[in-house]
């Protein structure tokens, strides 16, 4: 579903987030290809469907995309908190 959408939201904005003082939108289309790639080196570090991948982050758009990362390559997340 998250693919079906960033292609028809295309440049429009998925997550903001403060850079140096000022908000900047990752868009659905930069989105979409960060997870992409990420999907691709989870599964080219040889993990394979259902393996378990821990997450541990602040809470920003990064964990959010790691996310669908790791559900795009067929991996299950392991959500843990730094708190």
């Amino acid at each position: 579903m998250f693919f079906d959408r960033a292609r028809a939201r295309g440049d429009g904005p998925f997550l903001s987030a403060k850079h140096d003082g000022a908000w900047r939108a990752i868009t659905w289309r930069e989105a979409a290809d960060r997870v992409c790639l990420m999907a691709e080196a989870l599964r080219g570090l040889g993990l394979k469907d259902g393996d378990r991948v821990a997450l541990v982050s602040e809470n920003r758009p990064e964990w959010c995309l790691a996310d669908l990362a790791i559900m795009a390559a067929g991996l299950v997340t392991v959500p843990t908190y730094i708190t």
